[in-house]
């Protein structure tokens, strides 16, 4: 035993990674919860992801802020991932920026729609009322394309918003992996609001029951898939089912109609407002991430 107490072994100096931040990991597990959140297409759901979101882009902010990250970011050998993260984050500045530009074009419609229907009520000028739904009709099929071209190209950059090294690759640290899942995550998310705005101002599920004149503008506004027609209906397609309505309507209970329609309208305004505060917040939000994340690389 004796022998055994003399023997003198060497240690090794080890070095220890740099620990991961509180903060880091508050996001990482928040990005998760977004990211998992099996949510439903309506205004609600959409601008509680919105202000969800905006508080994850104040953490993200910090994290960029901390000497540890920017260390990472600096490492020559991360460049392409950075690169990878800045093309995908002005994918999804122009496609929020495109977003907004529908939700304002939108409103602006829904507005002249009123202005009709108060006419028509007020007994002048009915036959404006046809005309402006007519162009409403066309806007929601030219918005429609738009948002699907939108749609692919976020779902374009998603795939190429660059990647996370792994702890099998030379010199990466656990801290380069949780940094870079980070960029990714939040350029991948905030895309896939946009896109679910997208979808939601553009749903297309009226199914109008009569034939005629308005049957084939009717099947223009469907969508090509039966199982996407099911489910409620969102504040843009009420507003849709209800315009038909009174096109079809020849009776004298299109007064009735109308006052119903104008509700919708107001309902479908009061969401337009709020997805365009929330737009304009992500906006924001989307522009000082990719500020801080070229004062990092310049710095």
């Amino acid at each position: 035993m004796a022998g055994f107490q003399d023997v003198h072994l060497p240690l090794r100096s080890i070095s220890m990674p740099p620990r991961l931040q509180p903060d880091s990991l508050k996001v990482v597990s928040d990005l998760k919860k977004l990211k998992s959140f099996d949510f439903p297409c309506t205004a609600e759901a959409i601008r509680e992801k919105m202000t969800i979101l905006a508080d994850i882009f104040v953490r993200v902010q910090d994290m960029l802020s901390s000497p540890l990250t920017e260390k990472v970011i600096a490492k020559p050998g991360n460049g392409e991932l950075i690169e990878g993260a800045l093309d995908g984050s002005i994918a999804v500045i122009d496609a929020c920026e495109q977003a907004k530009d529908l939700l304002l074009m939108l409103r602006e419609q829904v507005r002249e729609v009123q202005s009709s229907i108060r006419r028509s009520r007020g007994g002048t000028d009915s036959s404006s009322l046809e005309r402006q739904i007519k162009r409403f009709i066309c806007f929601r099929k030219k918005a429609k394309r738009e948002a699907a071209k939108h749609a692919r190209v976020l779902k374009k950059a998603s795939e190429g918003s660059g990647g996370c090294p792994s702890m099998a690759e030379p010199e990466s640290s656990q801290l380069d992996i949780v940094t870079f899942k980070v960029l990714k995550d939040v350029n991948d998310i905030s895309g896939s609001v946009i896109k679910a705005l997208f979808d939601s101002l553009s749903a297309t599920r009226v199914s109008p029951k009569s034939t005629g004149r308005w049957s084939i503008v009717s099947r223009l506004m469907l969508t090509s898939h039966p199982q996407e027609r099911l489910g409620s209906l969102t504040e843009v397609e009420s507003v849709d089912s209800a315009l038909f309505s009174i096109l079809q309507s020849k009776n004298d209970a299109a007064g009735v109609d109308l006052k119903k329609t104008q509700k919708k309208l107001e309902t479908l305004e009061g969401c337009i407002l709020g997805f365009e505060e929330g737009m304009q917040s992500l906006f924001k939000c989307l522009i000082q991430y990719r500020v801080s994340l070229l004062n990092v690389l310049t710095s």
